[in-house]
Parts: C-alpha cells; sequence; structure tokens
C-alpha cells in the first residue's frame, strides 16, 4: 500500500485494502470520511461523510481505540508516515507505511506492516495476524537491495474497546522489535 492526502488535509491515509469500500472510493480512518483517488494521475479527491453501513459500523469504539493508539506508536517511529485502522468484517486491521527517500546518500528505504485482529462481539481476545515488509535500496558502491518480509501470529487480551488499542499495539511493537533484531 501506499500513502495519499485527501483535499484539505495534512496527513498521509494509506490506500489499503482494508480502507476500500464497494464504489471503489478510500476510508480516511482520521477524519471517517471518504475520499476517491484517481489511479493514472496519483490523485486524491476530496472527502465526502461516509453513507449508512460503510466503513466503522459496529466495531467504532475498537477501531477508534486502535487509531489512536497507532497514530502514537507510528509517529514517533517511522518517517513520513501514513497510519490507519480500519474495521473488517472479523474485526479490525491496522496497517502502517514510513518512507525515506535520500538520493543525495544513495539510500531509499521503505517500511510496511499490517495487522488483522480477529474477533466475535462481545469476546474479549482476539487472534492477530501481521506481514511486516522492509525494503531498503543502496546504490553508492554499487546496487544493493534488500527485500526483507516475515508474518506473525499471535493472541491479544482486552477488556473493552477503549483498552483493545493499547493490547494491538503491544502486540505490534514485540513484533516490530523482533523483527528489527533478526
Amino acid at each position: 500500500f501506499t500513502g495519499v492526502s485527501p483535499e484539505g488535509v495534512d496527513y498521509v491515509v494509506p490506500l489499503s485494502s482494508f480502507g476500500r469500500l464497494e464504489d471503489g472510493s478510500f476510508v480516511d480512518p482520521v477524519s471517517r470520511k471518504a475520499f476517491t483517488y484517481d489511479f493514472e494521475s496519483s490523485a486524491a479527491g476530496a472527502l465526502r461523510d461516509l453513507e449508512a453501513g460503510e466503513g466503522f459500523d459496529g466495531v467504532e469504539d475498537y477501531r477508534a481505540s486502535a487509531q489512536k493508539a497507532a497514530t502514537a506508536y507510528g509517529e514517533d517511529k517511522l518517517l513520513n508516515p501514513a497510519i490507519g485502522a480500519f474495521g473488517t468484517s472479523s474485526g479490525v486491521a491496522v496497517v502502517f507505511r514510513g518512507s525515506k527517500l535520500a538520493a543525495k546518500n544513495f539510500n531509499n528505504g521503505s517500511f510496511r506492516s499490517s495487522y488483522e485482529a480477529s474477533f466475535a462481539e462481545g469476546e474479549t481476545q482476539a487472534e492477530v495476524t501481521g506481514q511486516l515488509d522492509v525494503l531498503v535500496h543502496l546504490y553508492e558502491d554499487g546496487n544493493i537491495q534488500y527485500d526483507v518480509s516475515k508474518q506473525v501470529k499471535g493472541t491479544i487480551k482486552f477488556e473493552d474497546g477503549a483498552s483493545f488499542g493499547e493490547s494491538l499495539l503491544a502486540f505490534v511493537k514485540e513484533a516490530e522489535e523482533e523483527f528489527s533484531k533478526a
């Protein structure tokens, strides 16, 4: 996935299958609105209100808690972050994207990760699956590229929607710290 800034916002929204609506538009999880994206011109359209049944129905407390925790974590850890928490048919998904383009220093890199927490209404634990991807390109004295991926799985426990985000982000932090040490 990539990140874009819809008209009228000063942050980056991740374009992800988790945030894609049936009409092809995308959800901005921060403003809780939708926008169109033209892939040919790489332009994001203006924000519009979500229609009934679009977006966050049923898991909004969990999603909002995850968005708050993910934003705090991602803005601290990532360069040029795009961070989003989205409601899914089985729970909540969180995505992160960060990138650094440093042509003067002969290197570029990107980090992407996504986590999906699946749980039924009323449950206090969720099964989490995740994917972490790092791409680094060094080209000062040659041409070296690293493309590394890792899948993670686990279970989190939480009390309610308000505590869900911190529980999910504790899992994310542990997975990403392990990944960075490998």
